[in-house]
C-alpha cells in the first residue's frame, strides 16, 4: 500500500523555506537605531531631550531690573479674562519726576509703549468707593505737558502720559490698560490730546467705550466730522486767537457740535497752549467737575 505524506507537514516545510529566505534578504547590520526609520529596525532608543532649567537672573540678566512681578505672578493680571489688556507695568529705569513712574504698556502685537504714570494720591481716594477717575495725555511729545499731569494728581485724579501711537487700535490698547490701574475708576476716564495726535485720539474714543470725557487742544478742520460723531461725550475745546487754522474750527463748534465748553486764549498751538495764565487750572477744574459730576 502506498503511504501519504500528510498535508500538514507539507504547509510547514514551505513555511519554514520561507522563514530562511526572508531572513537571508534581510540586512546583516540590522540593528536597534537611535530613532525609527521606514526599514525594519527595533524601537527607537534615544534617550529624552535634556531641558535645561534657568533662573530669572540667567534668563534677563542681573541687571535687567526683572522682578518677576509680572504676567500671571501679577494678581491683578491674574484676574484678567482671556487676551485681556494688562495693566501697566513698572519700567527698569525712571526719567520721569519723583510724582510719576515710568511704565510700559503691552501692546497687542507684545511690543512695549511706554508712559508716565501719575498714580492717585493716597489722600485723595474717597473712602466709599476707593477710586479716581483717570486722564490720558496724549500728544506726539510726552514732554510738553509741563506740571499740569502732576496738577492733575493733586486735583485727585490719576494721570496717564504717553506719546502718540502710530494707531487707534493701540491707543485703545493702552486706554484699556489704564483703566485697570489700581484705584483708576474704569468707569470715568478722559482724554487730552493736542494737534497732530488728536486724529487718533478721536479714532480710539470711537472705537472704545472707555472715553468719558474729551479735553482737545488746537484741533483743524480735518478732524471736525470725527468730533461731531462724538456728540455725546462732554468735550472741552481751546484755541488761541492768533492761531488761524485751529480757532475758526474751535468756535465752529460751538454752535454744531452738543457739550462743547470753548476757551480762548492769546498765544500757543497745542500743548503751547498750556503756557497762557490759568489755562493748565482751567482744564483741571472743568476735569474734575465733569467726572465727579457723572
Amino acid at each position: 500500500m502506498q503511504r501519504q505524506t500528510p498535508l500538514f507537514c507539507t504547509v510547514c516545510s514551505i513555511l519554514a523555506i520561507l522563514s530562511l529566505i526572508l531572513v537571508g534578504c534581510t540586512a546583516a547590520d540590522n540593528v536597534p537605531t537611535p530613532y525609527a526609520t521606514r526599514t525594519l529596525s527595533a524601537p527607537g532608543i534615544a534617550p529624552s531631550p535634556t531641558i535645561d532649567l534657568q533662573t530669572s537672573e540667567e534668563l534677563y540678566g542681573e541687571e535687567s531690573g526683572y522682578t518677576g512681578a509680572v504676567g500671571q505672578s501679577d494678581l491683578t493680571a491674574a484676574s484678567l479674562p482671556s487676551r485681556g489688556v494688562l495693566p501697566p507695568a513698572a519700567a527698569a529705569t525712571s526719567e520721569s519726576s519723583d510724582s510719576a513712574a515710568t511704565v510700559n504698556i503691552t501692546l497687542s502685537d507684545g511690543s512695549l509703549w511706554q508712559g508716565d504714570l501719575y498714580a492717585p494720591l493716597p489722600g485723595s481716594i474717597p473712602e466709599t468707593t476707593g477710586l479716581v477717575p483717570g486722564v490720558l495725555l496724549v500728544a506726539t511729545d510726552r514732554i510738553g505737558w509741563g506740571l499740569l499731569p502732576a496738577q492733575l494728581q493733586l486735583g485727585g485724579l490719576a494721570a496717564l502720559v504717553i506719546d502718540a501711537p502710530n494707531n487707534s487700535t493701540d491707543l485703545v490698547t493702552v486706554l484699556s490698560s489704564f483703566s485697570e490701574v489700581n484705584n483708576v475708576d474704569p468707569g470715568l476716564l478722559a482724554v487730552i490730546t493736542a494737534d497732530t495726535s488728536i486724529p487718533v485720539s478721536l479714532a480710539a474714543c470711537q472705537a472704545s467705550e472707555l472715553c468719558d470725557a474729551l479735553v482737545l487742544l488746537s484741533p483743524m478742520e480735518r478732524e471736525a466730522t470725527q468730533f461731531e460723531e462724538l456728540n455725546s461725550l462732554p468735550k472741552w475745546v481751546a484755541a488761541a486767537n492768533t492761531d488761524g487754522a485751529s480757532y475758526p474750527v474751535a468756535l465752529s463748534y460751538i454752535t454744531s457740535v452738543a457739550n462743547v465748553t470753548f476757551s480762548e486764549y492769546n498765544t500757543g498751538q497745542g500743548t503751547g497752549l498750556l503756557s497762557n495764565d490759568g489755562a493748565s487750572e482751567d482744564i483741571v477744574t472743568w476735569l474734575t467737575e465733569t467726572l465727579k459730576n457723572q
